[in-house]
């Protein structure tokens, strides 16, 4: 048995696909089999055709993804009466995973950190309820939103 011929073992085992310098060597799977051979056109998804409209809305949490939400709603457009509830402030280390707050909505440099929603609630024009949800539920029980979105 020459060299080139020694049995490896299965630690040393190559994964399907892959040659011994790990470049690719076959397809994963094929793309051509995910598509619709009837048509040649890709499905774009449904056509947005104007803002969105679903009546008095509350958005109950202004951070990660609730901010990311309303940054897209504004790219969007909205009708209708938007309420933004987050008791708490920008903090630096969550701006990464928050597109609608920068670092100085969080208060850097200079140490004076914004609302949640404050900032989030000026994105789409909203009115800011700088408070938690079950404050702003005893605040006004009376008021029934036609969606609420927990974010």
């Amino acid at each position: 048995m020459t060299p080139s011929e020694t049995p490896r073992m299965p630690s040393e085992a190559t994964p399907p696909g892959l040659d011994r310098t790990n470049r690719r060597t076959e397809s994963a799977f094929d793309l051509a089999s995910l598509a619709n051979s009837e048509s040649d056109e890709a499905d774009a998804g449904p056509e947005v055709t104007g803002p969105l409209d679903v009546g008095d809305v509350l958005v109950a949490g202004a951070g990660a993804v609730g901010s990311c939400l309303l940054y897209w709603l504004r790219e969007i457009g909205v009708v209708g009466s938007w309420d933004v509830v987050d008791g708490d402030i920008i903090k630096l280390h969550n701006t990464n995973r928050s597109l609608g707050f920068m670092a100085a909505d969080a208060g850097w440099p200079t140490g004076d950190p914004a609302q949640k929603a404050q900032q989030a609630a000026h994105l789409i024009s909203a009115t800011p309820h700088v408070q938690w949800y079950h404050e702003c539920i005893e605040i006004h029980p009376t008021s029934r939103p036609d969606l609420v979105t927990i974010g």
